[in-house]
Order: C-alpha cells, then sequence, then structure tokens
C-alpha cells in the first residue's frame, strides 16, 4: 500500500493521503500511512493526526445513529415523512426506509430557486424550500435506487425532529476532538488546524480530458433526446430532468468550495464530515463487531435495497461514483476488483476517491483511505489501493458466499 501511494504521489496523481487498514476480527493495526501534504499552498506533511473531509463518508455515520433511533423505538422503518412533517406534502408518502436507502424517487441534485451556496448550509432553510415544493418527484417512491446526494440530509432530517442530542452523539461517534465547527474553522483560517484541503488537481486540460469533456456533451444531448421522445419511459424522463435541474449550478458541487469558511461551519448532512482515518477505522470496527447497532440490525443495513431490472442514474460528472451504487439502509455496498458480484464490501465512498468499508474474506479487514484530491477514482489511485486489499483479503470462501 506504501508504494502504491507513494508511486501515486511521485507522479503527481496524489496531493495527500491516511491508510488505515485493520484486522477486522482483533481490531490489530495492521497498516498506518500517511503520506504527502494537506495543501498546495503549504508544505505542512500529512500525519495520522490530520482531519480530511470525508465527504459523503459521514452518511455512514448518520445512518448507523438513526438506526440505533430505531432500535429503541424512537423512529419506526415504516414511518411516513407525512407523519412527521405534514407542511411536506409532496413527501407524505417517503418511508424512513426508502430515504436511507436512496429510494425516495428524487433524482433531481438542487431543489428549485437555489440562489448561492450559503443556501446549502442553512438547514432549517432548506427544509422551508422543500415545504414549498422545490423538489418534485421524478418518479413514485421505491421505484428505483438512485443516489441522493443533498436531500438525503435534508429528508432524513425532517425524520429527526425533536431528536435534540442526535447531532451531539454524530459530532462524538466523528471524534471532532470536542471542537465546534466554527472553532475548527477559525484554527484552519489562522494557519493553526491541521487539516487537509480538499482541492482539485492543479494543472492544464490534457487533450484526453477535453475528449472526456466533449464526451459528456454528447452523453448529455443523448439523455435529453431520450427523454423529450414521445413514449419515453419514467425513467429516461427523470434523467433528463436531473440534468436539466443541474444545469447553471454545478458549481455547488465544487469539492473545494466545501473547505470555505460557510459551508465549513454550516450543516451539511451527509456531504460534509471532518475526521481522519485512524478514528474513522477504529469507529467502523466497533460497527463491525456488534458495538454499535445489534448484529441482526447490521445484517437488515447490510441488505440491498436495490430495485430489480432499474438501470444505473446519469448523474454529474462530481458524483459519477454514485451512477452504478448499491445500498441497504444509509450503507453503500461496494464491489471489489476480482471479486464475484455477491462478494461486496460494506460502508461507504466518496465521490473525491476516499473510503471507509469493511472488506469480507479469508482475511477480513477495516480498510479507511482518506485523500485530499478530487480526481483519486479518475487517476486510478483509488482502485489500486482496493485491488490490493481485496487480493490481501482473499474472496470469501464458498461455504460463505453460498450463505451470503
Amino acid at each position: 500500500l506504501r508504494a502504491r501511494l507513494l508511486e501515486a504521489h511521485g507522479k503527481g496523481d496524489l496531493l495527500g493521503a491516511q491508510m488505515v487498514v485493520l484486522d477486522s476480527r482483533s481490531g490489530t493495526v495492521l497498516c498506518d500511512l500517511a503520506i504527502g501534504h494537506g495543501t498546495y499552498l503549504k508544505g505542512r506533511p500529512v500525519t495520522s493526526e490530520t482531519m480530511f473531509n470525508l465527504q459523503e463518508i459521514s452518511k455512514l455515520v448518520i445512518a448507523f445513529h438513526v438506526m440505533r433511533l430505531v432500535e429503541r423505538g424512537s423512529l419506526r422503518l415504516d414511518t411516513k415523512l407525512g407523519e412527521v412533517w405534514p407542511q411536506a406534502k409532496l413527501f407524505k408518502d417517503i418511508s424512513l426506509e426508502q430515504v436511507l436507502s436512496h429510494t425516495t424517487g428524487f433524482m433531481q441534485v438542487f431543489p428549485k430557486d437555489l440562489k448561492d451556496m450559503k443556501s446549502l448550509c442553512d438547514l432549517q432553510g432548506m427544509l422551508k424550500l422543500l415545504e414549498a415544493g422545490k423538489l418534485e418527484s421524478s418518479l413514485p417512491p421505491g421505484y428505483k435506487q438512485s443516489y441522493q446526494h443533498f436531500h438525503w440530509g435534508w429528508l432524513l432530517w425532517a425524520f429527526l425532529q425533536g431528536q435534540r442530542d442526535f447531532m451531539k452523539n454524530v459530532e462524538a461517534d466523528m471524534a471532532f476532538n470536542k471542537e465546534s465547527a466554527a472553532q475548527r474553522a477559525d484554527r484552519r483560517y489562522a494557519g493553526e488546524a491541521d487539516i487537509a484541503t480538499l482541492t482539485k488537481p492543479m494543472n492544464s486540460s490534457s487533450a484526453e480530458e477535453m475528449a472526456e469533456m466533449f464526451s459528456n456533451i454528447d452523453l448529455f444531448l443523448d439523455i435529453l433526446r431520450k427523454g423529450r421522445m414521445p413514449g419515453a419511459s419514467p425513467e429516461a424522463k427523470a434523467n433528463t430532468e436531473l440534468l436539466l435541474g443541474c444545469h447553471g449550478q454545478m458549481y455547488l458541487l465544487n469539492p473545494a468550495a466545501f473547505d470555505q469558511p460557510t459551508l465549513a461551519e454550516g450543516l451539511l448532512p451527509g456531504v460534509v464530515g471532518y475526521n481522519n482515518a485512524k478514528s474513522v477505522a477504529t469507529w467502523l470496527q466497533r460497527c463491525e463487531r456488534g458495538d454499535v447497532v445489534r448484529p441482526e440490525t447490521l445484517e437488515s443495513m447490510k441488505r440491498s435495497r436495490h430495485v430489480s431490472g432499474q438501470a444505473g442514474t446519469a448523474l454529474p460528472a462530481e458524483l459519477r461514483q454514485f451512477c452504478e451504487a448499491d445500498f441497504g439502509l444509509g450503507v453503500e455496498l461496494a464491489s471489489l476488483p476480482g471479486r464475484e458480484k455477491h462478494d461486496k464490501a460494506w460502508g461507504h465512498t466518496a465521490s473525491g476517491g476516499s473510503f471507509a468499508l469493511s472488506i469480507p474474506g479469508q482475511r477480513p479487514l477495516i480498510a479507511v483511505l482518506a485523500v485530499n484530491r478530487t480526481d483519486s477514482w479518475k487517476r486510478g489511485v483509488t482502485s489500486s489501493i482496493l485491488t490490493a486489499l481485496s487480493e490481501y483479503a482473499g474472496p470469501v470462501q464458498a461455504q460463505n458466499a453460498a450463505t451470503h
């Protein structure tokens, strides 16, 4: 792993990274690496304590806390949003299970009338927008599994009204060193905080990148054409609505912007979360061991809610990692290089290339990679690391696969 990360850093494909691997059963540390730098602008090296923006991995932490509320009886998976949020009539038939499993039928990335990035951080303001019908369902609830970026957290938060200790417990589990978001931001911009800056690569467009851009335009036009044809399927129409809804608002997905003070201090549940790889790996091993939720609850979370017969979703380039993603209850079921389809890891990946995964096998692993460049999937860095981990863990034994 060290050799692969150092090679990527030497080629300019990696800015900074942490890599922690634990034995899933015992918790023994098998690998603890810190490589590169936290930012292009300062030469501060990454250490094992450096905080990274783990982006969508934060969905995993929230999901486990929600399932703890389900275990306590504070929430039910079949509870409909209409029961707890009657003001939002468009959402009345959506269940908690459908929000967690990305099967709400809402394929738009942004609500209508979203004016700027600051609005994204105003959680109550976003809920008011949704109440006003600024996010419309493209498909019936349960029709299709399609990755929900921002509104996974917004809709989930609507279920959590009245759970006053919820966010406090989430921050405690994410090991935020008892600092508020504002305190972290203050230290960061005073130059004191050891936080890796999430950034796009500093390079000019190559011929390959230009070719990819033009192929994306062709894909965009093809999706528009299919969605506007007479007799177009509901799914084709939904894909068209999704891409049209992103037009002129793609800057709202710029990962580098999420390290700016307003967003760093804001509350974007399931999109922004700061931690280091070691803390996340320790927490994930506790989840696997049954210390966070009961084993039967974890098994339910790991069961795929993919809707049979439905294809992937045409998401914007920044979220391409999730076009074919498979989800349980807030848990991503990640395919592994060289493995059979059923032989998946569970946890969550991030659009920038980070991941936190429990990898099954003859030597089961807990593995967390944190990176601060947003093109680690594209550059093959993340895939290379996953290949090495999959090979080391070994495939699930035949009898276990049959049971699965």
